[in-house]
């Protein structure tokens, strides 16, 4: 389910109809929300007529959303460690690359020609570059997971005040 449509009547004191509206809420855009925000969508749910069944779809659609909320996680926490791979592979070439230059010897012992060295230096450049790139994206995606983690909290809050309002009214 994407969307959760309202229809909602505002009465008066007198029980006329002052005015009607309605509401589609995109769920993947609106949950997780803050408490305050989702108790005046419950006030809004109040005045449906369809009060019952709009609770009922969001009792369906809160554990639904954690769900897709963990897949994202587990997909970040994925691509984390591919990041964290690149990183730790980039870095230990640069180390190699760095030993060779200052030694200026292969590892195996043979001296390096001076008219590579201008190259290795530039392929030490494209290393280091490459680490950094590698290291924010690392530092991007956990940043990501966070808050992925934050909105799953967030939702079980809101799912077990979902549950808390059912059982009092």
């Amino acid at each position: 389910m994407e969307f959760l449509e309202i229809k909602y009547k505002v009465r008066d004191s007198f029980g006329w109809v002052r005015s009607k509206g309605r509401m589609k809420l995109i769920i993947a855009g609106f949950f997780p929300c803050t408490k305050s925000k989702f108790k005046k969508l419950l006030k809004i749910i109040d005045m449906s007529e369809e009060k019952d069944e709009i609770l009922k779809q969001l009792q369906l659609v809160f554990p639904e959303r954690v769900d897709q909320l963990k897949t994202e996680e587990a997909n970040l926490m994925e691509s984390r460690k591919e990041y964290a791979k690149n990183y730790f592979a980039e870095k230990q070439k640069v180390v190699d690359l760095t030993t060779q230059l200052k030694a200026g010897k292969y590892p195996n012992g043979v001296g390096i020609p001076v008219y590579l060295r201008a190259n290795m230096k530039e392929e030490l450049k494209d290393h280091k570059e490459r680490m950094k790139t590698a290291e924010g994206y690392y530092k991007e995606k956990m940043r990501e997971a966070k808050r992925v983690v934050k909105k799953q909290i967030q939702m079980k809050e809101l799912m077990q005040f979902l549950n808390q309002y059912l059982q009092m009214g």
